[in-house]
């Protein structure tokens, strides 16, 4: 309440002018209905607070007009200011106690309505009525706009919550490539967005109110340049990175997700762009192909589904005889299907091996699904032919939550048995062909 107050202080005294005049008429007209307007001990000054009422209802509405016009703001703070509001909205409707918020949003909507029906019920003082729910109405309308961040803000200065290093080496960026989930802010949007992201983590559960963040500092584009990615994809600006694993690993995935929202820059999404060139490209767009040359793609090399089966995608690839070196290459499988997923014991590709090795079919085809979502690191450690079965062999690593980018999804543990994290993909087509950029001899 009192957040909203000082929030709207002129949309709270416009309010209570309306309420007061509602209050004054209703006590008039009673005391006329009672025993006459002479007999009533404080008509004379209900009617003075009336006048007073009327004249701050529009006088209110200039001030916060004119207001308006002095303190008029820019597009990009409008949009600031809209976006960290619907962020407190967002991320206070995933936590318990919400509730209320809901209510009185829909009572602002209908008390003008009810205030109209209650005409039979209170015949004269009706006007008294709808002019108190019209004052009730505009400041619960300003009450629950504000009740998000009211929930949200309880520590208001954060600046000493964060401890942030101006450090910035490859050695660090490898490292919080290695860690994973880094997301960064504009140091311009920072102070803005530091509140918001302090009280997000203490209500989620992720720190305590004692706790101290750790963070970084440098340019996106100095990074992207260590991690290979070619200059001005990423902007060169001053930007604070805070590691958010450890954080996020004990809350609540829509919190989480929440949270991640506040962040402009992911450093993971920044090495992505690495495989951008390939990625984003239709087979016609490279300018070679072949269905007879045999390659072995790197392990950076990524599965994707299309729409006519599936797409290999590899920043470089080597031929199987032969010291070349294709950079941008892509698999294209026609009708690829998932036949089997075998687990260890990779010598024996025949399909007489033993059948305790292989997953079920719903364990492979969830396997599979979870792959194709990205929904867990993975290694592409071999690929092998088997032409005469139509199918290709991808040995796949899945990361550990340590040693992966991104931890692995929950539905993916069944899966890992006894301390194999390997599998062998069996992967039939109709038909297969490689299309890559360019090539060059490697040197040793």
């Amino acid at each position: 309440m009192l957040y909203a107050i000082r929030k709207h202080p002129i949309a709270f005294v416009h309010a209570l002018s309306w309420i007061g005049l509602g209050a004054c008429m209703a006590y008039v007209m009673y005391a006329e209905s009672a025993g006459g307007y002479a007999q009533a001990l404080y008509a004379d000054a209900c009617v003075i607070l009336a006048v007073v009422c009327m004249a701050l209802i529009p006088l209110t509405v200039l001030v916060g007009i004119l207001l308006k016009l002095v303190r008029k703001q820019l597009p990009s703070e409008k949009r600031e200011k809209s976006f960290l509001h619907m962020a407190a909205k967002h991320f206070e409707s995933t936590r318990p106690g919400f509730w209320p918020y809901f209510g009185l949003g829909i009572l602002a909507a209908v008390l003008p309505l009810l205030a109209l029906c209650s005409v039979v019920l209170v015949g004269d003082q009706a006007a008294a009525v709808l002019l108190a729910a019209i004052g009730i109405t505009i400041w619960l309308c300003f009450f629950v706009s504000a009740w998000p961040e009211s929930r949200l803000l309880k520590v208001r200065d954060t600046a000493d919550r964060f401890r942030i290093s101006t450090e910035s080496s490859p050695s660090l960026w490898d490292e919080l490539l290695r860690q994973g989930d880094v997301h960064g802010i504009p140091e311009a949007l920072w102070q803005g967005r530091r509140d918001h992201l302090y009280n997000m983590l203490l209500r989620a559960g992720a720190i305590d109110e004692r706790s101290t963040v750790a963070g970084h500092r440098f340019s996106p584009a100095a990074a992207a340049g260590h991690i290979g990615v070619e200059p001005g994809k990423v902007k060169d600006e001053p930007v604070v990175w805070i590691p958010l694993r450890a954080q996020l690993s004990t809350t609540d995935a829509k919190s989480s997700a929440v949270i991640r929202e506040l962040f402009v820059y992911s450093l993971d999404r920044i090495a992505d762009l690495r495989y951008e060139s390939t990625a984003d490209m239709m087979p016609e767009d490279y300018p070679h192909s072949s269905r007879e040359l045999r390659l072995v793609p790197d392990e950076d090399a990524f599965l994707r589904k299309c729409r006519s089966g599936l797409r290999l995608v590899a920043p470089t690839a080597e031929e199987t005889e032969g010291d070349t070196l294709h950079l941008g290459c892509m698999l294209q499988l026609e009708g690829a299907r998932v036949v089997e997923v075998k687990w260890d014991q990779f010598e024996d590709l025949s399909p007489e091996a033993d059948r305790e090795c292989f997953l079920s079919p719903e364990e492979a085809q969830t396997l599979y699904r979870l792959l194709m979502e990205d929904a867990c690191g993975y290694l592409i450690h071999d690929l092998t032919y088997l032409e005469d079965r139509k199918q290709i062999a991808l040995e796949v690593w899945t990361e550990t939550e340590e040693n992966s980018g991104k931890p692995v999804a929950n539905e993916a543990k069944p899966f890992v048995m006894d301390d194999g994290l390997d599998y062998l993909l069996l992967i039939a087509y109709d038909s297969l062909k490689w299309h890559w950029l360019a090539e060059r001899q490697r040197t040793y």
